[in-house]
Protein backbone atom coordinates (compact mmCIF):
# COMPACT_ATOMS: atom_id res chain seq x y z
CA UNK A 1 0.00 0.00 0.00
CA UNK A 2 2.65 2.20 0.74
CA UNK A 3 4.14 1.58 -2.29
CA UNK A 4 0.98 3.06 -4.66
CA UNK A 5 0.10 5.72 -2.26
CA UNK A 6 2.59 7.31 -0.38
CA UNK A 7 1.99 10.53 0.99
CA UNK A 8 3.37 13.54 -0.57
CA UNK A 9 5.69 14.78 1.87
CA UNK A 10 8.03 16.50 -0.72
CA UNK A 11 5.44 19.03 -1.57
CA UNK A 12 4.73 19.82 2.07
CA UNK A 13 8.07 19.73 3.76
CA UNK A 14 9.89 23.30 4.56
CA UNK A 15 7.14 24.93 3.35
CA UNK A 16 7.90 28.77 4.20
CA UNK A 17 5.91 32.02 4.59
CA UNK A 18 3.89 34.06 7.20
CA UNK A 19 0.68 32.49 8.99
CA UNK A 20 -2.21 34.89 8.89
CA UNK A 21 -2.45 34.13 12.30
CA UNK A 22 -0.31 35.25 15.05
CA UNK A 23 0.30 35.59 18.88
CA UNK A 24 2.09 37.27 21.46
CA UNK A 25 1.88 34.33 24.15
CA UNK A 26 3.26 31.43 22.77
CA UNK A 27 2.62 28.16 24.63
CA UNK A 28 1.75 24.80 23.26
CA UNK A 29 -2.08 25.42 22.93
CA UNK A 30 -1.22 28.84 21.52
CA UNK A 31 0.99 27.22 18.90
CA UNK A 32 -1.29 24.44 17.84
CA UNK A 33 -3.41 27.26 16.58
CA UNK A 34 -0.89 28.87 14.90
CA UNK A 35 -0.27 25.76 12.86
CA UNK A 36 -3.34 24.92 12.13
CA UNK A 37 -3.97 28.36 10.68
CA UNK A 38 -0.73 28.44 8.60
CA UNK A 39 -2.29 24.72 7.55
CA UNK A 40 -5.51 26.30 6.39
CA UNK A 41 -3.82 29.68 4.99
CA UNK A 42 -1.51 27.99 2.79
CA UNK A 43 -4.18 24.95 1.36
CA UNK A 44 -2.32 22.44 2.57
CA UNK A 45 -3.63 18.72 2.32
CA UNK A 46 -2.68 15.41 2.74
CA UNK A 47 -2.24 14.50 -0.96
CA UNK A 48 -2.51 11.00 -2.34
CA UNK A 49 -0.16 9.15 -5.51
CA UNK A 50 -2.20 8.07 -8.50
CA UNK A 51 0.99 6.53 -10.60
CA UNK A 52 -0.98 3.06 -9.78
CA UNK A 53 -4.21 3.94 -10.60
CA UNK A 54 -3.99 5.89 -13.57
CA UNK A 55 -3.15 3.59 -16.23
CA UNK A 56 -5.97 1.12 -14.88
CA UNK A 57 -7.88 3.90 -17.06
CA UNK A 58 -7.80 1.71 -20.01
CA UNK A 59 -9.38 -0.73 -21.99
CA UNK A 60 -9.89 -4.37 -19.97
CA UNK A 61 -12.41 -6.87 -19.96
CA UNK A 62 -12.36 -6.64 -16.06
CA UNK A 63 -15.34 -5.49 -14.76
CA UNK A 64 -14.62 -3.48 -11.48
CA UNK A 65 -17.72 -3.33 -10.54
CA UNK A 66 -17.80 -6.94 -9.21
CA UNK A 67 -14.60 -6.71 -7.51
CA UNK A 68 -14.66 -7.42 -3.43
CA UNK A 69 -13.43 -4.84 -1.38
CA UNK A 70 -12.09 -7.13 1.52
CA UNK A 71 -8.59 -6.45 0.77
CA UNK A 72 -8.32 -2.47 0.77
CA UNK A 73 -4.85 -2.45 -0.45
CA UNK A 74 -5.76 -4.61 -3.98
CA UNK A 75 -5.91 -2.38 -7.19
CA UNK A 76 -9.46 -4.07 -8.07
CA UNK A 77 -10.39 -3.04 -4.45
CA UNK A 78 -9.05 0.62 -5.06
CA UNK A 79 -11.37 0.93 -8.55
CA UNK A 80 -14.04 -0.59 -7.12
CA UNK A 81 -14.61 1.62 -4.45
CA UNK A 82 -14.07 4.81 -7.08
CA UNK A 83 -16.79 3.19 -8.70
CA UNK A 84 -18.97 3.38 -5.56
CA UNK A 85 -18.24 6.59 -4.60
CA UNK A 86 -19.22 8.04 -8.24
CA UNK A 87 -15.37 9.57 -9.07
CA UNK A 88 -14.97 6.89 -11.81
CA UNK A 89 -17.49 5.87 -14.56
CA UNK A 90 -17.35 2.95 -16.15
CA UNK A 91 -18.27 2.24 -19.95
CA UNK A 92 -19.08 -1.03 -21.34
CA UNK A 93 -19.16 -2.57 -25.17
CA UNK A 94 -19.77 -6.01 -26.81
CA UNK A 95 -17.03 -7.38 -29.66
CA UNK A 96 -17.38 -10.69 -31.84
CA UNK A 97 -14.05 -11.88 -32.60
CA UNK A 98 -13.29 -15.25 -34.51
CA UNK A 99 -11.76 -17.86 -32.40
CA UNK A 100 -9.06 -19.14 -34.69
CA UNK A 101 -7.08 -22.72 -33.43
CA UNK A 102 -5.11 -25.76 -34.71
CA UNK A 103 -1.86 -25.78 -36.87
CA UNK A 104 -1.78 -23.32 -39.37
CA UNK A 105 1.50 -24.39 -41.69
CA UNK A 106 3.82 -22.90 -44.87
CA UNK A 107 6.05 -25.28 -46.79
CA UNK A 108 9.20 -24.11 -48.71
CA UNK A 109 10.90 -26.52 -51.27
CA UNK A 110 14.71 -25.83 -51.23
CA UNK A 111 16.56 -25.90 -54.90
CA UNK A 112 19.39 -27.59 -53.16
CA UNK A 113 16.70 -30.68 -51.79
CA UNK A 114 14.71 -30.77 -48.82
CA UNK A 115 11.99 -28.19 -46.69
CA UNK A 116 11.72 -25.12 -44.88
CA UNK A 117 8.90 -26.08 -42.88
CA UNK A 118 6.87 -23.56 -40.51
CA UNK A 119 3.97 -25.04 -37.81
CA UNK A 120 2.35 -22.32 -35.95
CA UNK A 121 -0.03 -24.12 -33.29
CA UNK A 122 -2.75 -21.19 -32.07
CA UNK A 123 -5.43 -22.02 -29.54
CA UNK A 124 -7.64 -18.99 -28.03
CA UNK A 125 -7.45 -18.09 -24.68
CA UNK A 126 -11.57 -19.17 -23.42
CA UNK A 127 -13.57 -15.27 -22.77
CA UNK A 128 -10.72 -12.97 -24.60
CA UNK A 129 -9.56 -12.35 -27.91
CA UNK A 130 -6.16 -13.54 -26.63
CA UNK A 131 -4.21 -16.38 -28.33
CA UNK A 132 -1.66 -18.51 -27.24
CA UNK A 133 0.58 -21.45 -28.63
CA UNK A 134 3.87 -22.30 -29.85
CA UNK A 135 6.05 -22.45 -33.21
CA UNK A 136 8.29 -24.81 -35.00
CA UNK A 137 10.96 -24.43 -37.43
CA UNK A 138 12.35 -27.07 -39.52
CA UNK A 139 14.88 -26.59 -41.96
CA UNK A 140 15.43 -30.57 -43.16
CA UNK A 141 17.84 -29.72 -45.75
CA UNK A 142 20.41 -28.30 -42.82
CA UNK A 143 19.13 -30.85 -40.40
CA UNK A 144 17.56 -28.12 -37.91
CA UNK A 145 14.96 -27.57 -35.95
CA UNK A 146 14.10 -24.52 -33.44
CA UNK A 147 10.68 -23.90 -31.89
CA UNK A 148 9.11 -21.11 -29.06
CA UNK A 149 6.29 -20.16 -27.49
CA UNK A 150 3.77 -17.65 -29.34
CA UNK A 151 1.08 -15.43 -27.75
CA UNK A 152 -1.15 -12.51 -28.88
CA UNK A 153 -4.55 -11.44 -30.11
CA UNK A 154 -6.91 -11.45 -32.57
CA UNK A 155 -9.17 -8.18 -33.62
CA UNK A 156 -12.64 -7.30 -34.65
CA UNK A 157 -11.38 -6.81 -38.26
CA UNK A 158 -9.01 -10.16 -38.69
CA UNK A 159 -6.09 -8.96 -37.73
CA UNK A 160 -3.85 -10.96 -35.53
CA UNK A 161 -0.61 -9.63 -33.50
CA UNK A 162 1.43 -12.80 -33.05
CA UNK A 163 5.02 -12.39 -30.48
CA UNK A 164 7.05 -14.74 -31.86
CA UNK A 165 10.64 -14.35 -30.05
CA UNK A 166 11.97 -11.05 -29.88
CA UNK A 167 9.58 -10.12 -33.65
CA UNK A 168 5.48 -8.69 -32.65
CA UNK A 169 4.22 -10.38 -36.51
CA UNK A 170 0.67 -8.86 -38.14
CA UNK A 171 -1.00 -11.16 -40.24
CA UNK A 172 -4.39 -10.54 -41.60
CA UNK A 173 -6.47 -14.40 -41.01
CA UNK A 174 -8.49 -14.75 -44.55
CA UNK A 175 -10.94 -17.93 -45.20
CA UNK A 176 -11.06 -19.02 -48.92
CA UNK A 177 -12.20 -21.81 -50.25
CA UNK A 178 -12.78 -23.73 -46.90
CA UNK A 179 -8.87 -22.97 -46.38
CA UNK A 180 -8.20 -20.29 -43.36
CA UNK A 181 -4.83 -18.06 -44.15
CA UNK A 182 -2.49 -16.67 -41.99
CA UNK A 183 -0.99 -13.69 -44.38
CA UNK A 184 1.38 -10.62 -44.22
CA UNK A 185 3.50 -8.84 -46.71
CA UNK A 186 7.41 -9.90 -46.20
CA UNK A 187 9.25 -11.00 -42.89
CA UNK A 188 11.84 -8.55 -41.47
CA UNK A 189 15.45 -9.41 -41.63
CA UNK A 190 16.90 -12.24 -38.82
CA UNK A 191 12.51 -13.42 -38.58
CA UNK A 192 11.67 -16.40 -39.00
CA UNK A 193 8.75 -15.97 -39.80
CA UNK A 194 6.51 -16.85 -43.34
CA UNK A 195 4.34 -14.89 -45.35
CA UNK A 196 1.46 -17.25 -45.50
CA UNK A 197 0.16 -19.81 -42.96
CA UNK A 198 -2.43 -22.09 -44.06
CA UNK A 199 -4.91 -23.96 -41.29
CA UNK A 200 -8.33 -24.93 -40.64
CA UNK A 201 -11.15 -22.18 -40.63
CA UNK A 202 -12.41 -20.78 -37.62
CA UNK A 203 -15.87 -22.09 -37.39
CA UNK A 204 -16.88 -19.55 -34.72
CA UNK A 205 -16.88 -16.65 -32.88
CA UNK A 206 -16.77 -15.37 -29.51
CA UNK A 207 -18.15 -12.61 -27.90
CA UNK A 208 -15.76 -10.27 -25.32
CA UNK A 209 -17.49 -7.75 -23.10
CA UNK A 210 -14.94 -4.95 -22.70
CA UNK A 211 -14.91 -1.97 -20.41
CA UNK A 212 -13.50 1.44 -20.23
CA UNK A 213 -13.09 3.56 -17.09
CA UNK A 214 -12.51 7.05 -16.83
CA UNK A 215 -11.89 10.06 -14.21
CA UNK A 216 -15.26 11.71 -12.78
CA UNK A 217 -15.37 15.60 -14.43
CA UNK A 218 -14.87 16.43 -10.20
CA UNK A 219 -12.14 14.16 -9.78
CA UNK A 220 -9.88 15.45 -12.35
CA UNK A 221 -10.34 18.94 -10.45
CA UNK A 222 -9.01 17.49 -7.41
CA UNK A 223 -5.58 15.98 -9.40
CA UNK A 224 -2.57 17.95 -9.37
CA UNK A 225 0.38 17.33 -12.01
CA UNK A 226 3.79 16.59 -10.86
CA UNK A 227 5.86 17.20 -13.91
CA UNK A 228 8.76 14.81 -15.15
CA UNK A 229 12.62 15.91 -14.38
CA UNK A 230 15.68 14.54 -14.70
CA UNK A 231 15.33 12.85 -11.40
CA UNK A 232 11.64 11.42 -11.61
CA UNK A 233 8.69 10.96 -13.39
CA UNK A 234 5.68 12.97 -13.94
CA UNK A 235 3.51 12.28 -11.03
CA UNK A 236 -0.16 13.05 -10.20
CA UNK A 237 -1.67 13.68 -6.73
CA UNK A 238 -5.34 13.83 -5.05
CA UNK A 239 -6.18 15.26 -2.31
CA UNK A 240 -7.01 12.59 0.30
CA UNK A 241 -8.21 15.28 2.86
CA UNK A 242 -7.05 17.66 5.68
CA UNK A 243 -4.68 17.74 7.94
CA UNK A 244 -5.95 17.67 11.60
CA UNK A 245 -3.58 18.99 14.33
CA UNK A 246 -3.09 16.95 17.84
CA UNK A 247 -0.32 17.68 20.53
CA UNK A 248 2.44 19.96 20.40
CA UNK A 249 5.43 19.46 22.39
CA UNK A 250 8.63 20.01 22.97
CA UNK A 251 8.14 24.08 22.55
CA UNK A 252 11.25 25.57 23.24
CA UNK A 253 12.78 29.05 22.39
CA UNK A 254 16.18 28.97 20.34
CA UNK A 255 17.03 32.70 20.39
CA UNK A 256 14.47 35.79 21.39
CA UNK A 257 12.71 35.72 18.06
CA UNK A 258 13.17 32.21 17.38
CA UNK A 259 11.43 29.43 18.62
CA UNK A 260 10.92 25.66 17.41
CA UNK A 261 8.35 22.57 18.69
CA UNK A 262 7.16 18.99 16.97
CA UNK A 263 3.72 18.24 16.86
CA UNK A 264 1.55 15.11 16.11
CA UNK A 265 -0.95 14.93 13.04
CA UNK A 266 -3.79 12.84 11.31
CA UNK A 267 -6.14 13.26 8.74
CA UNK A 268 -10.04 13.32 8.23
CA UNK A 269 -9.76 11.59 4.76
CA UNK A 270 -12.37 13.05 2.35
CA UNK A 271 -14.49 10.23 -0.15
CA UNK A 272 -11.13 10.45 -1.95
CA UNK A 273 -9.02 9.23 0.62
CA UNK A 274 -11.98 6.59 1.90
CA UNK A 275 -11.91 5.12 -1.52
CA UNK A 276 -7.95 5.21 -2.17
CA UNK A 277 -6.65 4.07 0.75
CA UNK A 278 -9.87 2.11 2.39
CA UNK A 279 -12.50 2.86 4.81
CA UNK A 280 -9.99 1.70 7.62
CA UNK A 281 -7.26 3.56 7.07
CA UNK A 282 -5.92 6.24 9.39
CA UNK A 283 -2.91 8.42 8.22
CA UNK A 284 -1.18 9.95 11.04
CA UNK A 285 2.41 11.18 11.73
CA UNK A 286 4.57 13.71 13.03
CA UNK A 287 5.86 17.50 11.85
CA UNK A 288 8.32 20.16 13.32
CA UNK A 289 7.84 23.68 12.88
CA UNK A 290 9.45 26.69 13.54
CA UNK A 291 7.90 29.83 14.76
CA UNK A 292 9.47 33.83 14.23
CA UNK A 293 9.10 36.80 16.05
CA UNK A 294 7.40 39.91 14.22
CA UNK A 295 8.51 43.76 15.31
CA UNK A 296 5.58 44.11 17.03
CA UNK A 297 6.21 41.11 19.41
CA UNK A 298 3.43 38.96 17.86
CA UNK A 299 4.91 35.32 17.15
CA UNK A 300 4.02 33.43 13.60
CA UNK A 301 5.26 30.25 11.41
CA UNK A 302 7.76 30.40 9.87
CA UNK A 303 8.16 27.03 8.16
CA UNK A 304 6.96 23.53 9.26
CA UNK A 305 7.10 20.26 7.53
CA UNK A 306 5.66 16.54 7.73
CA UNK A 307 7.29 13.08 8.71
Amino acid sequence: MKTLFALFAAVLALLTGCGSTSTKNLTEDSARNLIRGYIRDQKQTFTVQLTAVLPEMKRTSRDYTSSSTSESAGLDAVLKRLLDHKLVAQHSNTVSYRQISGTFSHRDNLDAGGQRIFDYTIEPVPGTNALTGNWVYTDTYRGTRQNGSLKGTIGPDDKVDLLAGEFTQQYAYVEEGGVAHLRRSSCSAGEICATDLVGKPAGRKVEVKWYEYSLSPEFQKRISITPASSFSAQQAFASGGGFEIDDVSGLRLITETEAAAAFAWHVQLNDVGHALLGDDAKPAGTGSTAFAKKPDGTWFVDHLGYQ
